[in-house]
Order: structure tokens, then C-alpha cells, then sequence
């Protein structure tokens, strides 16, 4: 096995340093957890592979146990081998997100191993080319999300993950409190009303992801989230972010199209599925 694993971000960082640099839009959730301060809890899980002693790392994944665990690009013989040693050990936790071409051989040798999944969806990276206002506007205004905000964010991550079928991990309020205090949670308010959320990850290494975008269904087809995702997005750039990106679902039309219109490009597909025993 070429898999080395630590809880030490800083190691992982050392190990995968230009890999991550290589190609960040496909890595963007493995630096982000790289960057993230320690929280509550089981300790973060990284592992990383090389094809030989002493070569550079050209696959990694990290985990938020209970929560997920993430995949970037990786060769198939990295992937396969991820599957024998999880098979080993058991996953670090159920669900995996990554790009298809490292998912999908992993998967494979998982099944030949006897073991099954299922898959929760298929979803495309976006990076952001030119950003482009939807027109027209709907009104209302885009505002940062405040301390006074943080029950109505939780509650909105917490309607989130439901929708998009992921677990929601972890102490939302605290999550919620924590985002909003860090400037993270752009919101559209209408008439008084708060009608839809954006969020963005801290700008690591000069980048920054949106996520999540949510608005309740029944406030939907006003083009509140073309409005928020704008919104954040100057945010995200004014914070320093030179390259933006964001998933999506590839069996949300809707959302994908919406995106596009804003100036974000698609780039490669990634899966989320659950691992079973």
C-alpha cells in the first residue's frame, strides 16, 4: 500500500503541498479542511498517495468523521487501493464526495470486495469565469447575515442537507453562529423578510467556495438565489478570492442553468454516495 494517513493537517499540507496546488478548483474541500481550525470531536482524518518512495503525493482524501470524507484526483491504482484499505479498517465515514474518475474505480473494487453503496447524486464543479448580474433584479437586497440571523441559518443548513440528502453533522447553531460571525452568510431580504442564503468558505490560497445556496420552496421562481449567489460572489472576491467555485446537482436543471447565466463554467463531474458495510 502507497497510502500514508495522519490527523495532522500540517503533515498532510507538507506531503500534498503541490498536488493541491495543481489543480485547486478540484481540490477546494481538501484545502479547505487543511486550513480549518480543529473542532469538537473526532479529529480529522488525511491521507495521501505516492507512487513510490520519496516522489511527490498525486492522490489524497480527507474526512470529517461521521460527516464525509472527500477525494481529489487521484490515479485508479490510488483509488483501488483506498477500497482495500478501507475494506481493512472500515471507511472513516459513510459518505464520499469526489471527482467521478477517482470515485468510480474505488467504488468498483468496493463491490468486488463485497461490499455495496449507493449513490446520492451526481453534481458538477463550477468555476467562475466572468461574473454577470441576473437581470432582471428581484427585489429586495442583499445584506450580511448578523448575530440575530444565526436560529434562521441553522435552521436553513439543517433544510439544506434534508434536500440534498447529506447528514448535517455536527452542532448547527454553534456552525451557524460561528459562519455568520466569520462574514461567511450572505442572505436576501425582500419586504422585511429574510428569502434566501448564500454562504462561502474563507478564502484559502486565494480561493473561495459558495455553498451553501438555499432558498425555502415555497419563496422559489422569484430569482432570489441568482440574487444572493451574485451577491456572495462579489463578497468572496472582495475577501480576496481570485478564483470562486461551486457544485452542483446534475439533476437540478434549474440551479445549473442559473449558475451559467452568472458566469460560472462548468468543469468536471464529481459524485456523492454512501458506502455500506
Amino acid at each position: 500500500m502507497n497510502w500514508a494517513t495522519s490527523n495532522d493537517p500540517a503533515e498532510f499540507g507538507a506531503a500534498v503541498g503541490a498536488y493541491l496546488a495543481a489543480d485547486p478548483a478540484q481540490c477546494t474541500y481538501l484545502t479547505g479542511m487543511t486550513a480549518s481550525p480543529p473542532r469538537p470531536g473526532p479529529a480529522a482524518v488525511f491521507g495521501w498517495w505516492r507512487a513510490g518512495t520519496g516522489v511527490p503525493g498525486t492522490g489524497a482524501f480527507a474526512c470529517s468523521p461521521g460527516r464525509r470524507t472527500v477525494l481529489g484526483p487521484m490515479p485508479e491504482t490510488a483509488a483501488r487501493e483506498l477500497a482495500l484499505l478501507w475494506r481493512a479498517g472500515g471507511p472513516p465515514a459513510p459518505l464520499l464526495v469526489g471527482p467521478a474518475e477517482a470515485v468510480e474505480p474505488l467504488l468498483h473494487t468496493w463491490r468486488e470486495r463485497g461490499a455495496g453503496w449507493h449513490l446520492v447524486r451526481r453534481e458538477r464543479l463550477f468555476e467562475l469565469g466572468h461574473l454577470t448580474a441576473a437581470a432582471p433584479a428581484p427585489p429586495g437586497r442583499a445584506r450580511l447575515a448578523a448575530e440575530p440571523d444565526a436560529p434562521l441559518v441553522a435552521r436553513w443548513f439543517a433544510e439544506y442537507a434534508r434536500e440534498v440528502g447529506e447528514p448535517a453533522g455536527g452542532d448547527l447553531p454553534a456552525l451557524a453562529l460561528r459562519r455568520v460571525g466569520e462574514g461567511q452568510i450572505t442572505l436576501w431580504e425582500s419586504d422585511g423578510e429574510v428569502v434566501s442564503l448564500a454562504g462561502r468558505s474563507a478564502v484559502v490560497a486565494r480561493q473561495a467556495r459558495i455553498a451553501p445556496v438555499y432558498t425555502p420552496a415555497a419563496l422559489r421562481g422569484h430569482g432570489y438565489a441568482a440574487a444572493v449567489t451574485f451577491a456572495v460572489t462579489e463578497d468572496a472576491r472582495a475577501a480576496g478570492a481570485a478564483q470562486v467555485v461551486l457544485f452542483t446537482d446534475l439533476g437540478n436543471a434549474t440551479s445549473n442553468a442559473l449558475y451559467e447565466r452568472l458566469g460560472f463554467r462548468p468543469r468536471t463531474g464529481f459524485m456523492a454516495c454512501v458506502l455500506e458495510e
